[in-house]
């Protein structure tokens, strides 16, 4: 045989091979095609059908356009049904779906022990089976999936221990095991997961009593612990400083004690706070309803990305560092119930969309800052029972976020600005125990959101409006001891939603209006005034026996209540339902007459 038809037989089966390799792996893709759209319609079955998998279906063999199903090479990577109504248990052949990477299967009703067929899929990186049923303790074999990086086993039935095996998942970067019945022990192995960027044990309330283990300190790119009432006792330790890229930290409502080295909450925590902060990056910092002592550390001036800063009911001093009023990322600021005092740092909501400022029931003096509401992103303002003075006016601006504005307790003076009125959003207004003056502006009833308007305890001079343009919402009113004088508006009356109504102590003078009594009210006061006539009859039984008091001008008709009683010519005032009736039948008499003298005359023409 020559040399060229050698080389053409060699040419000849080299073709041969290749084509024999395209056409068996284009029969290996559609049979795994096959099998994968086989297994889904099979889980599906398994799973009894629920209406939510409606569109997978035999005829619809495209799964890979599913939206519950990512492919990558037309193969399943990821398969995500949250929510899906999903009832039973997880079967075996799952893992027949051998490219699977990630399984989220969160807020379903899947239920028996924690499910180990999915040791079988051995590329599984991201498992989530959070709020589900799923019971009884976890496998210490669970490291045998260990190509995790995300486990969230949150809100489920597990009990027992927290297995130590979980501590060799050494690729996991987030670890939830909150809210189980886990009644066991706590491992000291999470501390070697040194790539956890998230620890979430929270609110495992059975877990036996234990410590904070000191090898925590290593979880050095750890940005978010999370375990408040989890049974945790004894000292935090020092160490836990090394978070060097912590951002938030929960351990609130535990049974901590001693001095702190870093953020927690609602424990048994005293001594100062430490004035060097080394965790730069903290987010969130939540101290409150401690025993700490001391001033507010500089150091927190320089935590740039901090947002939340909560150091409530303390027993802090001193003042409020400025440059924490200079803070970029700050949103809330809840400093109330401690012993701060000095001015309040000009620059807070400057430099950052102040959400929530809370400085009430410290020892605070001068003026409030001008800037609060600077980005108009501000929903509460308190600052009450300080030594805050200064003219009323218009302390925040239109500030047309706002939802509560208490300065209670303070020595605010002036005029309640007009301005009032473009805070459209408010509901809760207290500026009682100040030193306002002028009258109560009309514009002041145009906030229909208006739930709560407290101004009793001021200077506050004239007549009411007359005219309630929007109180719709409005449920308490309290004007007492000012000097307001002139006739209750009748408009008050309809006031649906008033439930507790106070001008007492003041200078009204007139009657009770009879619309009055349209209101359905839990506290009405009207002591020491100068009102006369008689009470509006639904006013005349026990349940209103001191809301009269010191009006010598005003009578009853019963003897239920502390007042004179009525002369015999004298008749109660009924509600305006009643004379409402009467109106109607004389404009109804009126317009028959009228109707018989047109008709008479028509007539007679």
């Amino acid at each position: 045989m020559s040399k060229k038809a050698n080389q053409m037989g060699l040419e000849l089966a080299l073709y041969t091979v290749v084509f024999l390799v395209i056409i068996l792996g284009h029969v290996d893709a559609q049979s795994l095609l096959d099998d994968e759209h086989a297994v889904l319609l099979k889980l599906k079955k398994h799973w009894q059908n629920p209406p939510s998998l409606g569109h997978w279906s035999q005829s619809n063999s495209s799964y890979c356009s599913w939206p519950e199903i990512k492919c990558t090479d037309n193969s399943v990577t990821s398969l995500s049904l949250i929510s899906m109504d999903i009832v039973g248990t997880l079967p075996p052949y799952l893992c027949d779906l051998q490219n699977l990477k990630k399984l989220v299967l969160q807020n379903n009703s899947l239920t028996n022990e924690f499910p180990t067929a999915l040791y079988n899929c051995s590329k599984l990186d991201h498992l989530d089976l959070s709020l589900n049923i799923f019971i009884r303790t976890l496998p210490s074999s669970i490291y045998l999936l260990d190509k995790l990086t995300y486990l969230n086993l949150a809100g489920n039935s597990f009990s027992g221990d927290i297995p130590a095996t979980i501590g060799r998942l050494n690729a996991l970067r987030y670890l939830l095991l909150s809210n189980n019945l886990f009644n066991g022990s706590f491992p000291l192995e999470i501390g070697n997961l040194t790539n956890l960027k998230l620890l979430a044990l929270a609110y495992n309330l059975q877990l036996k009593p234990f410590t904070l283990p000191s090898n925590y300190s290593q979880l050095r790119v750890l940005k978010y612990l999370w375990i408040p009432e989890s049974n945790l006792i004894g000292k935090i330790p020092e160490k836990i400083g090394d978070l060097v890229s912590l951002k938030q930290f929960d351990l609130s409502k535990n049974s901590l004690s001693g001095k702190i080295p870093g953020s927690l909450h609602d424990n048994g925590l005293s001594g100062e706070i430490p004035r060097v902060v080394e965790a730069i990056n903290l987010g969130l910092i939540d101290l409150s309803e401690n025993i700490l002592t001391g001033t507010i550390p500089e150091d927190f001036g320089n935590l740039i990305n901090l947002t939340s800063l909560n150091l409530a009911s303390n027993q802090l001093s001193g003042a409020i560092p400025e440059s924490v009023g200079r803070l970029p990322a700050l949103m809330d600021l809840i400093l109330f119930a401690n012993n701060l005092s000095g001015k309040l740092p000009p620059d807070f909501g400057r430099y950052s969309m102040l959400r929530e400022f809370d400085v009430g029931s410290n020892r605070l003096t001068g003026k409030l800052p001008k800037n609060l509401c600077y980005w108009g992103k501000l929903l509460l303002m308190k600052a009450f029972d300080n030594n805050l003075t200064g003219e009323f006016r218009q302390p925040l601006g239109n500030c047309t976020s706002l939802l509560v504005f208490d300065i209670h307790k303070n020595g605010f003076s002036g005029k309640i600005p007009a301005g009032v009125s473009s805070r459209k959003s408010l509901e809760v207004f207290k500026a009682y125990n100040n030193l306002l003056i002028g009258s109560i502006p009309q514009e002041l009833t145009a906030l229909s959101a208006l739930t709560t308007l407290l101004l009793h305890h001021n200077r506050l001079t004239g007549h009411l409006p007359s005219d309630m343009v929007s109180w719709k919402s409005l449920n308490t009113l309290n004007l007492a001891r000012n000097q307001l004088s002139g006739p209750l508006p009748e408009k008050l009356g309809f006031l649906q939603s008033l439930a507790d109504l106070d001008l007492s102590e003041n200078q009204f003078s007139g009657q009770v209006p009879p619309e009055f009594g349209l209101l359905r009210l839990n506290l009405l006061n009207l002591s020491s005034n100068h009102l006369n006539g008689i009470i509006p009859s639904e006013f005349d039984n026990p349940a209103y026996e001191n809301s009269f008091l010191n009006n010598p001008g005003l009578c009853k008709v019963s003897q239920s209540v502390n007042l004179n009683k009525c002369n015999s010519s004298s008749k109660p005032i009924k509600s305006n339902k009643s004379r409402h009736k009467s109106l109607a039948l004389i404009v109804g008499s009126g317009a028959a007459i009228a109707f018989v003298f047109v008709y008479c005359c028509f007539c007679s023409s």
